[in-house]
């Protein structure tokens, strides 16, 4: 428990994570609920309503596939992590505003759609490659709390309100809660974009720490050639372009003019400067080398505190700057 606290201090997009996983949930019944209770209203006869429903599931499992052949690889290789994670969080609030606004079958339709077929098609895939901002050493005790905690969590307290509600309030009110809700989940959902890229550049560098000492340890290794490699490579285009940044001034020989006119769009090239990117006279770098935290901090990495105690010629300069050419890359088994 101690050193889970720990990871969440250390990485505020855990807490962001969590939070937004317990929403979904949530919604996840209350959106149901509701289309359910339209679809009773639109269809008295059972015999019409479940042959209804039976084209309902089906359209909703076609629609997934759709979804997931069209824009998948769009939404997660092409989209920022801020953009696709409002994605869903966006179709859930235009739904449950449609139903209010509307209440009719059509929108019942749509809001339906979203908690089944949108919510498996995009919400879940971004969801995974979230969970690549953390350490890969911590990453199967976060997903057990979130997946296998939070989510059925989220699902029996909404599942409680609903039958609290449902004595005391019309649809209409619970259509309000959801609406309420759901803003709440959408503001959720932009932190945990907005934090991605910042918490995912700081667990390579804790990339050699225990979980318990994130509390105490706040300094970092520096970026290592396998670590920059992992940042071009990586699905997110946002830390591709911060890897091209990175490598260009670090480890140029990593880079190939196909991967930064691929990669590196024209505003990243010409703001490449504001990068936070550690700088070191290559002339003058001794044992012990300065490192700019790209978090605000400063901190020093020396030989010593190389996991092994790795001999000298680990450290590399390139165009007076360094980098660490030997270090092993972090694992990622959340890419998806």
């Amino acid at each position: 428990m101690k050193a889970t606290l720990g990871v969440v201090r250390a990485f505020p997009i855990t807490g962001a994570i969590s939070v937004g996983v317990l929403l979904m949930s949530a919604l996840f019944c209350l959106q149901d609920y509701l289309a359910m209770t339209a679809y009773q209203a639109a269809f008295p006869s059972a015999d019409a309503l479940s042959s209804f429903m039976a084209i309902v599931y089906a359209g909703h499992q076609a629609a997934e596939l759709l979804i997931i052949a069209a824009c998948g690889r769009l939404i997660l290789e092409r989209a920022g992590p801020v953009l696709r994670n409002l994605i869903f969080p966006t179709t859930t609030c235009a739904g449950l505003v449609g139903l209010l606004g509307f209440g009719n079958l059509g929108s019942a339709v749509f809001v339906h759609a979203n908690v089944i077929a949108l919510s498996n098609a995009v919400f879940e895939p971004v969801k995974t490659l979230n969970f690549a901002a953390l350490p890969y050493r911590v990453l199967a005790q976060v997903r057990m709390v979130v997946d296998g905690v939070l989510y059925p969590l989220g699902i029996a307290l909404s599942a409680l309100a609903l039958v609290w509600l449902q004595r005391r309030a019309e649809p209409q009110t619970i259509l309000q809660v959801s609406i309420a809700v759901a803003t709440v989940f959408l503001g959720v959902s932009a932190v945990v974009g907005i934090w991605f890229l910042p918490n995912l550049l700081r667990s390579l560098r804790l990339r050699a720490i225990t979980p318990s000492e994130y509390g105490r340890c706040e300094q970092g290794r520096i970026f290592s050639a396998g670590d920059i490699r992992q940042l071009l490579h990586h699905p997110d285009p946002e830390a591709r372009q911060f890897g091209v940044v990175l490598a260009t001034s670090l480890a140029p020989e990593l880079l190939s003019a196909a991967t930064i006119a691929a990669d590196t769009p024209a505003p990243v090239k010409t703001s490449a400067l504001a990068w936070p990117i550690p700088q070191v006279d290559g002339a003058t770098a001794g044992p012990e080398m300065a490192d700019a935290s790209p978090f605000g901090c400063e901190t020093r990495t020396s030989l010593s505190s190389e996991a092994g105690h790795r001999q000298p010629g680990g450290l590399h300069t390139q165009t007076g700057a360094a980098y660490d050419a030997d270090a092993p890359t972090q694992q990622s088994g959340a890419l998806p």
